[in-house]
């Protein structure tokens, strides 16, 4: 009997132990920035507008726009919300840029920093910080740095300091605990692409050069950029984050990064008027569009992607220039390519 009752003290026991154990959870840890798009619904913008493309049979909605933003840029969906950047300043001249973010159906609009090329990222987001500068007539956003913040915008914190105005206010980019961005030294008249390490936070250069750099896209694989010289050697570099090592490919002219996926790169060749895809793996070429001179795309989850189309000199003059871009849809082969719709840049 007094077995039975000890037994059952011990049940007991473990049983209180259980109940005031607090229950741990880990948080899911994303090898890349999130994506623009939400299931079948990738986000996208024209100027002040935010759209959405159904990517399973390539309809469109509207979702909201934007009073008194000139345009939208860098959309990201992450749990329930859309991150973006608003410019406030009303011309091409210049920006007044902040860091928003806003439900998916258009409601609880909220700025949350100054700043420009937010990634979302493992529940916080990393930004370019910025502060609006005014001198006369003149105004401008200045670069001080890449911070992070909560997803509701408290608690921000400058990681990496804006020395001599030597970061890149448009390149970054995050992989395998990582950040990656470009920064140029004047004393030795040369870009880099930096790593930082968010763990131990500290920057090291991956790439060196003294031409031309460009860094545009990335995977969770690989992040990718170009470097052309003065001799008009191009090089496409597709940089493994996990190992370090670099493959490179020669590029017969100038090209513009449009988007990364599993190890394949997408990007437009001037020259020919025409967009490929580069595999790093099998380093095979393919051509995926000719004659349509395609400026950014839009990675979605299911066929059709978005991207921009930029219009001839003759369609220009034949829309009386009304026009000279269009937000249109594709799949990744090319095909289904279709003028979505038509606005102006220039």
């Amino acid at each position: 009997m007094k077995s039975v009752k000890k037994i059952l003290c011990m049940l007991l026991s473990f049983c209180m132990l259980i109940a005031i154990v607090p229950t741990i959870t880990t948080e899911a840890k994303t090898t890349m920035q999130e994506p623009a798009y939400q299931g079948k619904w990738t986000y996208f913008s024209v100027d002040n507008m935010i759209y959405k493309l159904n990517s399973k049979d390539g309809t469109t909605k509207k979702v909201k726009k934007l009073n008194k933003v000139f345009d939208i840029t860098d959309i990201s969906y992450y749990n329930g919300y859309l991150y973006f950047t608003s410019n406030y300043y009303i011309g091409t001249d210049s920006t007044d840029c902040y860091i928003c973010r806003m439900k998916t159906d258009g409601s609880g609009f909220t700025k949350l920093d100054r700043g420009a090329s937010p990634l979302i990222w493992n529940n916080k987001i990393y930004y370019i910080k910025s502060k609006h500068i005014t001198e006369g007539y003149y105004e401008y956003d200045q670069n001080v740095g890449i911070a992070t913040m909560s997803l509701n915008g408290k608690n921000p914190k400058i990681l990496i300091k804006n020395k001599d105005d030597s970061i890149s206010r448009w390149s970054l980019l995050a992989a395998n605990g990582k950040l990656y961005y470009t920064k140029y030294n004047k004393a030795s008249q040369k870009t880099a692409v930096m790593s930082y390490d968010i763990k131990h936070k500290k920057s090291s250069p991956v790439y060196k050069t003294s031409s031309t750099l460009t860094l545009d896209c990335n995977d969770a694989a690989y992040i990718y950029f170009t470097v052309s010289d003065l001799s008009q050697n191009h090089t496409l570099y597709a940089y493994n984050v996990k190992t370090g090592k670099q493959t490179s490919k020669k590029l017969a002219s100038d090209v513009s990064l449009l988007a990364a996926k599993n190890g394949t790169v997408y990007y437009y060749s001037y020259d020919t008027n025409t967009t490929y895809s580069y595999n790093v793996k099998n380093k095979k070429t393919k051509t995926v569009l000719k004659n349509h001179y395609l400026v950014n795309l839009t990675l979605s989850k299911y066929q059709y992607q978005v991207v921009d189309y930029n219009y001839t000199q003759e369609e220009f003059e034949a829309c009386n220039y009304k026009y000279d871009r269009a937000k249109s849809r594709m799949k990744l082969n090319g095909k289904g390519f279709k003028r979505l719709i038509k606005y102006y840049v220039s």
